[in-house]
Order: structure tokens, then C-alpha cells, then sequence
């Protein structure tokens, strides 16, 4: 199986688009808006289908869901919720996300690698986040966005490049 790890903020939303929502909220009170971007959803899609991969939440969005990747109802922020129904709207799904036991993780590149351990029906995988959070995974698995832009059909294709090659050695 290819996996994308997904990371939320800078990916599935971006600093230009927040930008625009906080004005728009300004301008229409009342009125409620995701802080998703259909765009940056539109370049996820394309790279799920030119790879056949699952995506796999390493984001602190993981929160935001229970065990069953449900939307947890006990947040203000209704992020799950948001997330959710972007992902439906892009006819896109979660297939897990990574562990949410800080008792034994502190860091998001030592909780995928403890997944990549632990899941050994991953044959390839590709990180998508705006933060450097490995140096093991720099060079060979991760696509660090600009938080500017979120995903970009340029991450895309790095992406592709990554989960199409052979094997990869795992961590």
C-alpha cells in the first residue's frame, strides 16, 4: 500500500486563502466558512488518484476525530466536521491517522515512523506537512509545502515521484 501522511495547516489550507476568509468573515458576520481550501483539496485529489494512495492523518487535526475517524463533536472549532466534508465534497477519505498517545510521542516524525513500524502493508510513503519534522525523512519521503500556498500541483508531482518509485526502505 502508498501512503500519504497529511498534514492540515499549510497543506489543505494556506496563508492567502485564510487571509481572504478573515475578511470575508469580517464583512458578513454570521456567516460560517472552512478554513479548507477547495484548491489545495483539488491537488490532493489528483495526486490520490495518479497513485492509488490511502491518506493517513499525522496532522494535530487527528484530534478532531475518534478512533473510528469520525468527527469528535466536544471541539468550538468544528475542524473534524470541516474536514470531513471537504474530504466527501473531493470524493476523498481517510483511511487512518496516526497515534494520539503523547504519553509515548512528542514529536510527529517519530509518531509516523512508529506507524510506518507498526503497519507493515505500506510499501511507499510520502509526507506531505510545511514543517521539516525529520531529518531522516527530508531528503527521500517528505514534500514540505510553503504555508503560503498550501499544496500546489509542483508538491503534487514531487509526490508522484516519491510514491511511484520501488520499494523504500523503511526507517
Amino acid at each position: 500500500m502508498k501512503a500519504i501522511f497529511l498534514d492540515v495547516d499549510g497543506v489543505l489550507n494556506n496563508k492567502i486563502f485564510l487571509k481572504k476568509r478573515k475578511i470575508i468573515l469580517k464583512e458578513n458576520k454570521g456567516i460560517y466558512i472552512p478554513r479548507l481550501d477547495d484548491k489545495n483539496f483539488i491537488a490532493l485529489k489528483t495526486l490520490v488518484e495518479r497513485t492509488d494512495a490511502k491518506i493517513i492523518l499525522s496532522s494535530y487535526w487527528r484530534y478532531y476525530f475518534d478512533k473510528n475517524l469520525m468527527p469528535n463533536n466536544n471541539n468550538s472549532h468544528n475542524h473534524g466536521q470541516d474536514l470531513t466534508l471537504k474530504l466527501r465534497k473531493h470524493n476523498l477519505s481517510l483511511k487512518d491517522k496516526t497515534s494520539t498517545d503523547l504519553t509515548r510521542f512528542q514529536k510527529r516524525g517519530d509518531i509516523i515512523k512508529e506507524y510506518l513500524h507498526t503497519h507493515e502493508d505500506i510499501d511507499n510513503f510520502v509526507i506531505l506537512d510545511d514543517d521539516n519534522i525529520m531529518k531522516e525523512f527530508t531528503d527521500t519521503n517528505l514534500v514540505q509545502t510553503k504555508p503560503k500556498y498550501g499544496l500546489t500541483m509542483s508538491d503534487v508531482k514531487k509526490a508522484e515521484n516519491i510514491l511511484n518509485k520501488t520499494k523504500v526502505k523503511k526507517l
